[in-house]
């Protein structure tokens, strides 16, 4: 069995790879974005200020580093030289985000499996057919071995029923850290702050809104401290997270003493739990299709 640094080690690699993959596919802001989500989904560590830091600070890094070395497209690759420097970089620069992660997480502190020591992502090779592979020395360090995203080791496996059960490991691990993510968070704390976001909302206004359907709680604003954590979820299958947009309305009544809001962008299916938890707020809901407001 690998240990638990191996497992955070091979998750690094295959954001790298992910990212060399997508590299002519892409801006530089987005492959940035991407990589620093993929840092965080595969290598399935617990969300937090500390580990969101780490990946912040590397993501640019990482990044440019992949943009060096894939090139601007299909035949205008760099040099061999080039294309080695910068797959040299990467492996240093993998190997200083894990002496990060360790500061984060001693546990991770144990020793790696010389089999997954970083060289290179296939250099020399067109970036886009090495899929999920990227080259590593063996133990041996006679000759270069391809070790597959699922960490086995030999030749590679393109098959769809091989991809098929990667794509499935990894929503599985993006699950597991979104249930990980919900469970962790305060929600008292976060009720005590959708509190005082409403009370301060004024007509007309809008704020972002986030729906979680276990444990069925809203999370109002963007600078809600949970929103960030949470915002990342909504594209993990199963998680539940839901983004929308709450917009203040004129009180109605005959004192105008109801308070009431429009929520825009979440699915119908949920509105009549999300109008109960507005209630318990003391706000009357109407609900209605997304707007371009309604993103994380």
């Amino acid at each position: 069995m690998p240990s638990a640094r191996d497992a955070v080690h091979d998750g690094v690699l295959r954001a790298v790879d992910s990212a060399i993959e997508r590299a002519w596919e892409t801006d530089r802001f987005a492959l940035e974005g991407g990589l620093r989500a993929a840092l965080a989904e595969e290598t399935g560590l617990p969300h937090g200020d500390a580990v969101r830091s780490v990946f912040q600070r590397y993501g640019p890094v990482l990044a440019g580093l992949v943009v060096r070395y894939t090139g601007p497209g299909p035949g205008r690759l760099p040099d061999a030289a080039v294309r080695e420097e910068a797959a040299a970089a990467l492996h240093e620069t993998v190997a200083a985000l894990m002496r990060d992660l360790t500061e984060v997480f001693p546990w991770l502190a144990g020793r790696a499996d010389p089999a997954d020591d970083y060289e290179s992502p296939a250099v020399h090779e067109s970036v886009h057919e090495v899929p999920h592979v990227v080259l590593t020395k063996g133990p041996a360090a006679a000759r270069p071995v391809f070790v597959e995203a699922d960490g086995g080791v030999g030749a590679r496996d393109r098959s769809p029923g091989s991809a098929a059960r990667r794509r499935a490991q990894r929503a599985e691990r993006a699950l597991d850290g979104a249930r990980r993510t919900i469970d962790d968070l305060d929600w008292v704390s976060v009720d005590e702050w959708n509190e005082t976001q409403l009370a301060r909302l004024r007509i007309d206004e809008r704020m972002a809104v986030l729906w979680v359907e276990d444990p069925g709680r809203i999370v109002v604003g963007r600078d809600n401290p949970a929103h960030p954590f949470l915002a990342e979820l909504t594209g993990v299958p199963g998680a539940g997270v839901h983004a929308g947009s709450v917009q203040r309305l004129p009180d109605t009544g005959a004192l105008r003493r109801t308070r009431a809001v429009r929520i825009t962008g979440l699915p119908t299916e949920v509105t009549g739990a999300v109008g109960a938890e507005f209630a318990v707020h003391r706000f009357r809901t109407s609900f209605a299709p997304p707007t371009r407001w309604d993103r994380p």
